[in-house]
């Protein structure tokens, strides 16, 4: 997604048109390219735990 240059320094960036993009980009991109909402979730799933227990 194309990210949006906020409008004030002191709110703009976080925004949620400006932080959402962000967000998205930042994901795997098997995250973005899942097919169906039940394929992005448990893909979802799987990524959030293996951020949380990487060690």
């Amino acid at each position: 997604l194309i990210t949006a240059k906020p409008h004030t320094k002191t709110y703009g960036s976080r925004s949620f048109t400006v932080y959402a993009p962000k967000l998205w980009n930042s994901l795997p991109l098997t995250l973005r390219t899942a097919t169906s909402l039940a394929q992005f979730c448990s893909r979802l799933k799987t990524h959030l735990i293996t951020v949380a227990f990487k060690d």
